[in-house]
């Protein structure tokens, strides 16, 4: 394996990232479209049908922003903090820019030009791998980068995971003796409002079912009889004071098992060396701080670890070249191996520390020489009036 290609005089470079997830935990989401769908009230994983067998996936959306795009703007920001002092560097916007490509506004802005873009895409990275919609006066910015999903080895059966809460008053009697009795008795008023209430909401759900049922036989008398009865039910529940039951049951979720492994690639096109090591930064930002994917993390869901074999795309005929591979385990430093990589990480550090990168929104005022980011001062407090003579 030749780790150790000198790209250092080569302007840009495709990388490709192949390799693999693995799940530490399950894999589960919070997706509502997926959720609508469920026809059992557990939310599903998104699935995909190789072969007809069915794969897990973790979706491309998901790596890039959660895993990609938010901790490079964090592993920025941190440097930035750490050199100037300022530990508020960023605007709300600028936020928004970095962390997910901006928001888009009906202003339409003056057409960019090419040589623009390439100096902006010099002066901020994570601009240059992850574009924006909403880039400032640029306009909309493609991205150099492209993430795939990751799809499961192996074809999987997903596992359903569900739960509810309990009262713990009605569990264990004994707790009530740590009650005054004025709360023992707000305890009772509450649990007979509760009780009240969900006799009504059964009452209303036979209800609807009745009308519906009487809709479609064309019984309008009846329909308008029933109506006016779930219109008494409905007032009854709005003149209730009460919440919601302490116990009840909690909305479920469909996971990809633990131990699962996974396919993944990725690829810088026309990248350059800073980019490369950018994306190497990010990936480190994300193991030592939330290395986790998807929804749930709270119940033992989404930690992962992954490992990548990094070629440079071969010109003309020739095969890709392997330079080395990238390994992330949570809570560990980034290990990287291969001379080319490890150039390319410190390249990046040595310009992040060095501030030549630029994290606000693009401005033609701005492309020429560095933006310096003063740190915030206390405001001056207002002057004390003068003394007056009596």
């Amino acid at each position: 394996m030749n780790t150790s290609i000198n790209l250092t005089n080569v302007a840009t470079a495709t990388y490709i990232f192949t390799g693999t997830v693995r799940l530490l935990q399950p894999f589960a989401t919070c997706s509502a479209d997926l959720a609508k769908a469920a026809a059992d009230g557990a939310t599903p994983v998104p699935v995909m049908w190789l072969d007809n067998a069915r794969h897990g996936v973790i979706p491309s959306t998901g790596i890039k922003g959660g895993m990609l795009r938010r901790p490079a703007y964090s592993y920025i920001r941190q440097s930035v903090v750490d050199t100037t002092g300022n530990a508020t560097p960023y605007t709300l916007e600028e936020f928004y820019f970095n962390a997910i490509g901006g928001i888009k506004s009906k202003e339409e802005n003056q057409p960019n030009s090419a040589d623009d873009i390439a100096g902006w895409r010099a002066k901020n990275p994570i601009l240059s791998l992850f574009g924006a919609g909403a880039a400032g006066y640029l306009n909309m910015v493609p991205g150099r980068l492209c993430v795939g999903n990751a799809i499961t080895k192996k074809p999987m059966r997903e596992y359903v995971a569900s739960g509810a809460r309990k009262d713990d008053f009605q569990n264990d009697k004994y707790e009530m003796e740590y009650l005054s009795d004025e709360e023992c008795a707000k305890y009772f008023t509450q649990s007979a409002l509760t009780k009240a209430k969900s006799k009504n909401n059964k009452k209303i759900e036979a209800l609807e079912v009745k009308i519906k049922e009487a809709k479609s036989k064309e019984q309008y008398e009846k329909v308008a009889e029933l109506e006016l009865q779930l219109d008494e039910l409905y007032k009854d529940q709005k003149s209730n004071p009460d919440k919601n039951s302490v116990a009840m049951p909690l909305a479920g979720w469909k996971a990809i098992p633990q131990g699962t492994e996974l396919d993944h690639t990725m690829r810088i096109t026309k990248g350059t060396l800073v980019e490369l090591g950018c994306l190497m930064a990010a990936i480190s930002e994300f193991a030592l701080n939330k290395p986790f994917l998807g929804a749930h993390y709270a119940n033992g869901n989404g930690l992962i670890e992954a490992e990548w074999e990094v070629a440079v795309a071969g010109k003309n005929y020739e095969a890709p070249t392997v330079i080395g591979s990238v390994i992330m385990k949570p809570d560990h430093a980034l290990e990287i191996v291969g001379d080319t990589l490890k150039q390319a990480f410190d390249l990046f550090n040595t310009k992040l520390a060095a501030g030549e990168f630029d994290l606000t929104i693009p401005s033609a005022e701005k492309l020429t020489g560095k933006v310096a980011r003063k740190a915030k001062t206390a405001p001056m407090a207002p002057a004390a009036p003068e003394a007056t003579e009596a």
